[in-house]
């Protein structure tokens, strides 16, 4: 937690630098462990549209295959780097993996009960088997959506400033069991649900995807996977990325009109512990 004293707010220009470099780290890691990784979401579009990031967004999506993700835990336990979801920390709140900077830490206004607040993170979603089936599959994400809504009451946090308050005390409410039940059992129920399914043949993003309508459905091959460069660091990004992102984005090469250039709503600064070694004398 931050301490009262103040404190200088990161750059957008040094939080992008930090997560650059949590990103080089990331994939130093996957090569040396053998983990396939691809960039995702924003990230995709990013290095495919401007070759680094969205000029008015401020995070990195990657993606791996639930078959790495145990591994991929137990890649980062040194000084500088950590990951994190709910089943390594029963404090924190998500079922999505998130690779953060120790020396870091990041406030965020997103409306849910975090637990712990992070550094500066890398989004890690996961690619899980999907059915094959069409409709198999909708039903399937539909199950998994319904799953996802359980655990997003469940760490909801109750605001007085809402726009309309009625909704907001009566969503409040509709929360309480839920609540009383706790954010890691909805979260662990989400994630089991997600992984549920084995030797498909068909790989999609379920936890905190995009839903059945955007979400595109993975073949091995698909998989293989090409390189492109990301603000000057080659990185991996899925063979048929056309196909992605026109699926998650239509034409998506065209620019989003100004209005929709939405920035996450974050402030991040370096730690006290981090700040007090920068700032001492070393003989």
């Amino acid at each position: 937690m931050l301490s009262n004293e103040k404190k200088d707010l990161l750059t957008p220009s040094e939080l992008r630098s930090i997560q650059l470099e949590i990103l080089v780290y990331f994939i130093e890691v996957c090569k040396k462990n053998n983990i396939k990784y691809y960039m995702t979401y924003g990230s995709l579009l990013g290095t495919v549209r401007h070759k680094g990031f969205i000029p008015w967004d401020d995070d990195i999506d990657v993606m791996v295959l639930r078959t790495d993700v145990e591994k991929l835990k137990r890649c980062f336990n040194n000084e500088r780097y950590g990951i994190m979801n709910y089943s390594i920390d029963k404090k924190y709140f998500s079922p999505l993996l998130k690779v953060y900077d120790k020396h870091t830490e990041l406030i965020q206004n997103y409306g849910q009960v975090e637990g712990i607040n992070l550094g500066v993170y890398v989004d890690v979603f996961v690619l899980d088997n999907v059915p094959i089936d069409p409709c198999a599959r909708e039903v399937f994400y539909k199950k998994a959506e319904r799953k996802r809504f359980e655990w997003s009451l469940s760490c909801r946090k109750f605001s007085a400033k809402s726009r309309n308050l009625l909704r907001s005390i009566l969503g409040g409410l509709v929360s309480i069991p839920f609540k009383l039940i706790g954010y890691h059992y909805f979260a662990k129920r989400y994630d089991r649900f997600a992984s549920s399914l084995t030797n498909t043949g068909a790989y999609g993003i379920v936890v905190y995807g995009e839903g059945f309508s955007k979400e595109y459905v993975y073949s091995l091959d698909d998989l293989k996977g090409i390189t492109d460069v990301f603000e000057g660091i080659p990185v991996c990004i899925p063979t048929p990325y056309k196909e992605v992102l026109t699926k998650c984005y239509g034409d998506y090469m065209k620019l989003p009109p100004v209005e929709e250039r939405k920035k996450h709503l974050s402030n991040a600064y370096y730690n006290s512990e981090y700040e007090n070694d920068k700032n001492t004398t070393h003989i």
